[in-house]
């Protein structure tokens, strides 16, 4: 059995795997110590249950297609998280499918229930479309309930592995989680559990934060340490330290788990709460191969990893615009490149204009020489032929002294239908064997998101 992940260890912990699954993870528990420890330490520092042996580790009782909880019914499972059992439920009421998260408060404490009507009051407070958005929520026999926007895809973890992602796709959907966080702390409200597992990416690829379950209001003054929970991992030097928290310990969460996706490794490797503790007092670092990752890029990671809260950036507003900036960077370089390109392609057009035009006046008539008659036409196929390419001449030559420096102007100044524009005149250039190279050059730079991003800003 491989190691198992965050949210595997969290509903060990709490009692929420189901009986094989929980068999098996005791086993591997057993044979490995590294995952023993871990386990260990979530433990304690959350102040959960204890550890089970294999006899006891005994689940309550799952839901079964049918069963009501309120007035949703239950159709299938799908999964569990930090806090407790989701499901895929059917809303009579409203006619819609939602996720219900479900708690069974005892295993949490007395305050379990009271934890998860605070994560709905959070979450509620928000209305963004990079947050997930919370319908309703109330007690049951059993505990609390959660009623939740379902959203069909994966998570952001299985999101990551499910194929290769170079470097821009991943900054892109973190700046949509960025986006979702941010929203949350311009409501008042912190995640205090951001990782790549609360993290949810549509069908149509938006990434979308969920899982408050320890968001508390923030005071102007900052949040008291409070439980120690969420995932080890992740947590901020100050939560794992036990000082004050703030909005800042989500912006080093944020970048703990974007580092691990742009380079397959976290900033600080450890096995336990100890060891973690000791690599970030002794900024103990593991420093990774770029692997297309621009130095630029790589600073802002750096400063949202600062062990002090002061040392990193004042909001996650900041953060995200620097993210931004060092992700436009290369998208600025393209368009400039095509910008001069464009500026080229008008002198070229140009000199081919008055070459043409000067040509007859400058030639001198030679002797006249006898040629032999044609006795025939040229052929439809032969006209058709010869009207197209100087239709095509006039169309490229003439238009295009106009169109390129309009193009120039446009990247320039970064107008919107530049970007257009530029393209459809790279798709004719790639007629003319001078142009097939541009064109080229084109279709590949022009589709980057940076590239769009960065006109998409312009007039």
């Amino acid at each position: 059995m491989a190691c198992p992940d965050e949210n595997a260890i969290a509903g060990y912990i709490q009692g929420l795997l189901p009986r094989r699954q929980a068999d098996d993870f005791v086993r591997h528990l057993d044979s490995c110590s590294r995952c023993h420890s871990l386990v260990g330490e979530l433990a304690r520092g959350a102040e959960a249950i204890q550890l089970r042996d294999v006899d006891s580790a005994r689940p309550f009782r799952s839901l079964v297609v049918g069963d009501r909880v309120g007035r949703y019914v239950i159709e299938s499972t799908l999964g569990s998280g930090g806090m407790g059992l989701v499901y895929c439920a059917y809303d009579p009421t409203l006619d819609r499918r939602v996720a219900l998260k479900l708690v069974r408060t005892e295993l949490l404490g007395s305050s379990g229930a009271d934890r998860l009507l605070a994560e709905a009051r959070a979450m509620a407070a928000i209305s963004h479309p990079n947050v997930v958005a919370v319908y309703d929520a109330d007690r049951w026999e059993h505990g609390a309930f959660l009623a939740m926007e379902r959203i069909n895809g994966p998570t952001l973890a299985d999101w990551l592995r499910q194929s290769p992602r170079d470097a821009q796709e991943i900054v892109d959907r973190f700046l949509e989680a960025g986006a979702g966080l941010q929203a949350a702390h311009d409501a008042g409200v912190m995640h205090r559990d951001f990782k790549p597992h609360n993290v949810l990416v549509g069908d149509n690829g938006v990434a979308r934060v969920t899982d408050f379950g320890l968001a508390q209001r923030v005071t102007f003054e900052g949040l008291a340490e409070g439980e120690l929970m969420g995932t080890l991992a992740y947590f901020s030097p100050e939560q794992l330290f036990g000082g004050a928290i703030d909005a800042r310990a989500d912006q080093f969460s944020f970048c703990v788990a974007l580092h691990e996706a742009l380079f397959g490794v976290r900033p600080y490797v450890a096995s336990t709460s100890m060891e973690l503790r000791m690599r970030m007092v002794n900024r103990a670092y593991e420093r990774p191969a770029l692997r297309g990752v621009s130095t630029s890029l790589m600073a802002v990671i750096r400063r949202g990893l600062s062990v002090a809260p002061n040392d990193r950036y004042d909001s996650m507003r900041a953060l995200l615009t620097a993210l931004r900036d060092a992700v436009d960077r290369s998208g600025r370089v393209h368009v400039r490149v095509h910008a001069v390109c464009q500026t080229l392609f008008t002198v070229v057009h140009w000199w081919f204009l008055v070459h043409a035009m000067m040509a007859p006046a400058t030639t001198t008539d030679p002797a006249p020489v006898a040629t032999p008659v044609s006795t025939g036409g040229l052929s439809f196929a032969e006209g058709i032929a010869a009207f197209l390419m100087v239709f095509f001449a006039l169309v490229w030559f003439g238009g295009g002294a106009i169109w390129a420096p309009i193009n120039a102007l446009g990247l320039f100044l970064s107008y919107r239908w530049s970007r257009r524009s530029t393209l459809l005149y790279a798709v004719l250039a790639a007629f003319s064997c001078i142009g097939l190279p541009y064109a080229i050059y084109a279709v590949w730079s022009l589709t980057r998101p940076s590239v769009k991003r960065t006109l998409s800003h312009g007039r």
